[in-house]
């Protein structure tokens, strides 16, 4: 397995006025929808594509009334889903704080080691000459833009 990236040019956060570094960053090649990943799961495990992909659609519903109970979703080695709240300010005391203070509630997905060790052991590919393919962009004129 291979993990595409790129090289961005960011500030450090910690220092807005300082000077521009170099950092890689994931690069996306797309997007694989649910219906790709039940097609992938069907090769693999001889059941239908719709079979899997009902499945898919019923787990997603499953994890919406887990959440909606409060709880965290456990799916063993694959990870843990839970509920995050972010808040746009704080309050001095517990009688002053207000709903209106939550600003978003996000899912929160934490890998689980079937995930973490297939990542962690990936090879890394430079994804800018895939961009410049699928961009149209000659070899030739992406050297010389990077130069």
């Amino acid at each position: 397995m291979s993990i595409y990236y790129r090289v961005v040019k960011r500030v450090d956060p910690r220092d807005p006025q300082g000077t521009y570094k170099y950092y890689a960053a994931g690069a996306s090649m797309g997007r694989a929808t649910l219906n790709d990943l039940a097609i992938q799961v069907a090769r693999r495990s001889g059941h239908s594509v719709g079979t899997v992909a009902g499945i898919l659609y019923d787990l997603c519903e499953a994890i919406v009334y887990f959440i909606g109970q409060g709880r965290n979703v456990d799916l063993g080695n694959f990870g843990i889903i839970q509920l995050r709240l972010r808040n746009k300010s704080g309050s001095i005391t517990k009688n002053d704080f207000h709903l209106s203070q939550i600003d978003e509630k996000k899912l929160h997905f934490i890998p689980g080691f079937t995930i973490t060790s297939q990542i962690n052991g990936a090879s890394l590919t430079d994804a800018e000459s895939l961009y410049n393919s699928l961009a149209g962009i000659p070899e030739e004129e992406a050297e010389e833009e990077m130069v």
